[in-house]
């Protein structure tokens, strides 16, 4: 997620960035005019009173949020004030290469494009009368509906991929909440479309042994004491194996991110165990989805650990979760999307694009930046052609 915040004529602009970046998870506030202080010596005074308007920054300011954006899985709090509306315009579609859910709110009741045919998707906040608290929760309430507007209407429609690579298995493509529609080539080299669609999971009931998905491991430690107890105190007495996934995900989601770690991790280090994750709070996807699955297990719920791509250059880890009569549930073990306990939904995407599946990280078995695995959006055009 990107939330601009435009505030052309207020000097707390940063503060009000800072407001809403403490209520939104795994967010930073990204400064562009920071950035772009390296270039202050070279520009001269006529052109910084509108730099807004020069390729040059917007190409700047865009590249370093996209490496922020990649390498760190951040949201960006982007304080910024700019006038016209035709760079402003710029500077969003620019950021839509980077997230696809990007917000833009204009803290002013002055600017030109105040009433226009575009008011809505602006999100324009008069400032009369409101203090920058004031202005932060209606911030942070209107992102609310957004995202779970967007949620609705992005992320859970059927979306179709094409994936090459070599160390596939096709079979694990066609399972859970995603479909294999035509296979190209096969071995060694794959290239393969594929349709996700989270609304719809497919079960295959005719299940193979799950008793090694409720075994510890190295890396998952679901027999330990201290598991087994923080276990009985998340889930209480409830008995709905449903609501007891959702109570152990409310606390794996709480885990502080550890950016750092998921570098390693993607550079070949192993990961964190649960109970190293559990005792300080704070690991990277991976660390979130080993204590998932150590609590699942803990509780007599099967679990695998998943590893698949969010994006065409980014890995990811989650979980599937096995309910009687059901089947396996996937379920985003780390990002704070929204679940629906009902339809037992766990925030599982059209972006989630399963590739692995093991009983943790090393029965997998594979290093994550020696992958060939290459992922792109189809789109109806390439698709028919």
């Amino acid at each position: 997620m990107i939330v601009i915040i435009n505030n052309v004529f207020n000097n707390n602009n940063i503060d009000i960035s800072k407001k809403v970046c403490e209520e939104i998870e795994n967010s930073i506030v990204y400064n562009p005019y920071e950035v772009t202080l390296m270039l202050d010596n070279i520009l001269k005074k006529d052109i910084k009173e509108n730099f807004e308007d020069l390729d040059i920054w917007n190409k700047l300011i865009v590249d370093i949020a996209r490496e922020i954006h990649n390498k760190y899985a951040k949201h960006l709090i982007v304080p910024i004030k700019i006038k016209k509306i035709e760079n402003l315009l710029l500077l969003k579609n620019s950021f839509l290469n980077i997230d696809s859910e990007v917000y833009v709110f204009n803290i002013t009741s002055s600017i030109d494009y105040i009433q226009n045919d575009r008011e809505e998707e602006y999100n324009n906040i008069n400032i009369n009368d409101k203090s920058n608290e004031n202005i932060k929760s209606i911030i942070i309430d209107k992102i609310k509906i957004l995202s779970s507007d967007f949620l609705n209407n992005e992320f859970l429609i059927n979306k179709t991929y094409i994936i090459k690579g070599s160390k596939i298995d096709v079979n694990l493509l066609n399972s859970s909440h995603q479909s294999v529609k035509n296979l190209y080539r096969k071995k060694p080299n794959y290239e393969i479309i594929l349709e996700t669609h989270p609304l719809i999971i497919q079960q295959e009931l005719n299940i193979e042994r799950l008793e090694k998905y409720l075994m510890p491991t190295k890396s998952i430690e679901c027999d330990s004491k201290e598991i087994k107890k923080l276990a009985e105190n998340l889930i209480g007495n409830e008995k709905n194996k449903l609501i007891i996934i959702n109570k152990i995900l409310e606390f794996t989601r709480n885990i502080e991110f550890d950016d750092e770690l998921s570098t390693r991790i993607y550079e070949g280090e192993d990961t964190q165990s649960a109970l190293n994750t559990i005792n300080i709070m704070k690991g990277g996807y991976s660390e979130c989805t080993n204590v998932f699955i150590a609590l699942c297990r803990a509780s007599n719920i099967p679990a695998k650990f998943i590893l698949g791509k969010t994006s065409k250059n980014l890995y990811h880890t989650w979980a599937e979760v096995y309910i009687q009569g059901v089947g396996w549930i996937p379920v985003e073990t780390r990002i704070n999307i929204p679940v629906d306990i009902n339809k037992g939904y766990f925030g599982i995407t059209n972006k989630h694009i399963k590739i692995y599946e093991g009983v943790d990280f090393e029965d997998i078995n594979v290093k994550l930046y020696n992958l060939d695995i290459d992922l792109k959006v189809l789109n109806k055009e390439e698709f028919y052609d």
